[in-house]
Parts: C-alpha cells; sequence; structure tokens
C-alpha cells in the first residue's frame, strides 16, 4: 500500500423484519410497518414516515431470511435513500466514500490514490494518496499529493487546500513504512517559482531558471536575492547555494563561507560570493485511522 491514511468506518447494513404489508414506495407509513425486499436489488423501509426505496448494491443485493431482510448497501451511489445516519459505503465507481446524511448518501471524501475506495466486511477504506484542491477529505490535518504531484494538500475545515508547492525533483510523495506502521509525506521544495505556496515562514527555494534565491513570507515565496552565479541545493548536506557576483552583491557571504577567485587571460574575474543557507524540513505523517 502506498499509504496509511485509510478511512475506515463501520458499515451498518440494515436488518430487516419480513413484511406482510404491501404499502408502496411514497405511501405514509411509522414505526409499525414492516420493510421487505422491493426486487433482488432494493427494499422498502419507512424514512421519515414515508415508504422508501432502499437501493441494495452491494454484492449479497436485498435478500430474505427466515424472520429478516438484509440490504447490503456497502455500494451505493450519490444520493441514494439511506436509512441510518452516518452509515457509509463506497461509491460503485469505487471513487469516493459516501456517508449517511438527512437520508441521502453524500460524498464524504474523494478516494483517487491507487487503491481507490474498496470494502472489507463491514468496513470501507479509501485510497487518498491523491486529491485534487477543493476535494472534501475526513479527517482534519490529514495530507495527499496533487494528481500531477507539484503540490502537498492539507485536510482544512474538511476540504484539501494546498499548503506547498512541490515542484523539486523528488515532487510529492507518500510512502508507506510497513514495518514502522506508518505512511509519511515528502514535498520537495527545492524548487520553486514566485508566489507559489509556502508554509514554513524563512524557508528558501531557488528560482527554476536557478537564478533567484526565494523566501517564504505570509505563505508564499517571495524573491529574497539575485543568484547570477546560479543557485542550487546540495541534498548531502542539505544546504542551499547562492552565487553571487561581488560587484552585485548586497548580501554578506554566511560566516565561514571562503570567497574563491579565478585567473582570467589578460585580466581578472571578480570574486564570487557564495551565499549558504539550510534547507528546512518538508515532511510529515499521514493520518491514521
Amino acid at each position: 500500500m502506498k499509504l496509511s491514511w485509510r478511512t475506515t468506518a463501520r458499515i451498518l447494513p440494515a436488518i430487516l423484519l419480513l413484511a406482510a404489508c404491501k404499502a408502496k414506495p411514497g405511501d405514509k407509513c411509522d414505526a409499525s410497518f414492516s420493510p421487505r425486499c422491493g426486487d433482488a436489488a432494493s427494499a422498502q423501509v419507512c424514512v421519515g414516515n414515508v415508504v422508501t426505496v432502499l437501493p441494495c448494491h452491494g454484492p449479497k443485493a436485498c435478500t430474505v431470511s427466515a424472520s429478516a431482510v438484509s440490504c447490503d448497501n456497502s455500494l451505493a451511489n450519490l444520493n441514494d435513500a439511506c436509512d441510518q445516519p452516518n452509515d457509509v459505503a463506497c461509491a460503485v465507481d469505487h471513487k469516493t466514500a459516501l456517508q449517511c446524511e438527512n437520508a441521502k448518501f453524500v460524498v464524504a471524501e474523494t478516494c483517487k490514490g491507487a487503491r481507490a475506495c474498496a470494502v472489507n466486511g463491514d468496513t470501507i477504506t479509501c485510497d487518498n494518496d491523491v486529491a485534487d484542491v477543493g476535494d472534501p477529505c475526513h479527517t482534519e490535518g490529514d495530507y495527499a499529493c496533487s494528481a500531477d504531484k507539484l503540490m502537498a494538500l492539507k485536510c482544512t475545515a474538511h476540504k484539501f487546500v494546498t499548503i506547498n508547492t512541490c515542484r523539486g525533483k523528488d515532487a510529492c510523495r507518500v510512502m508507506e513504512l510497513p514495518e514502522e506502521k506508518k505512511t509519511d509525506f515528502v514535498c520537495d521544495d527545492s524548487v520553486a517559482q514566485e508566489n507559489d505556496d509556502c508554509d514554513t515562514q524563512g524557508e528558501e527555494a531557488c528560482s527554476i531558471d536557478k537564478t533567484e534565491m526565494l523566501t517564504c513570507k505570509s505563505n508564499h515565496f517571495t524573491k529574497d536575492r539575485a543568484c547570477p552565479g546560479g543557485c542550487s541545493f546540495d541534498e548531502r548536506k542539505e544546504r542551499f547555494r547562492c552565487v553571487v557576483d561581488a560587484a552585485s552583491a548586497t548580501t554578506p557571504a554566511t560566516p565561514g563561507t571562503k570567497a574563491s577567485a579565478a585567473a582570467k587571460a589578460g585580466g581578472s574575474k571578480p570574486s564570487v560570493k557564495l551565499i549558504t543557507t539550510a534547507k528546512a524540513a518538508k515532511s510529515g505523517k499521514k493520518a491514521a485511522h
């Protein structure tokens, strides 16, 4: 599995008493109404004092035993009727997890990861490793990568929002660590564009053309300094390197960094200042259920 974050919720299949009553869908009903299978793929139950067709799209459909009717609604369509608040189901196409609200199944979260939405006995699992901005989500603070892997998303007020761009070579990744029983996400934001989203005040990145150093201010990357000699990131040392021509430098070299000079035929080359800064860590844990 590429993801430790999974929605796991109890599915509460309706176990209904077999009835002799033959009221039609839409008729008035009360607590004395006895549910029944309308056909192989639906049950008729009393919801809000109205006889309602309850779809049973799960593999067991609607079945009758000696004394009960069972409706398998572990699979459902958006807006299907349901009779148990907070009951959950996978969408028939397995792309979303649904939840019963106000007697209708609504989207609880999207399941765009490789494993989609799956039914396992009386639970469902939703793989939301991959999401789009604005997708509904279940657990506050959960993380996901965008489909193009260029953004890290976070569940805020039950919607995925962008917290950081991940334009570095490693992009955005969700990594499952079964031996540690956890899943982490990593966002490589060593490269960014001006105005890209960022979530750590003061963190730095190189511009895409490697000519500038950017700094995160008020959750957006802004221009910090020019690097005429190039901007790069040393993965081994976890440090940025900005080569600034001494003639145009406005920021002094980091203490301990030695300026270098190179002889050139017919003259001398101006000394070059190297500005090095440490990279802010950009990783986190996926929510677990």
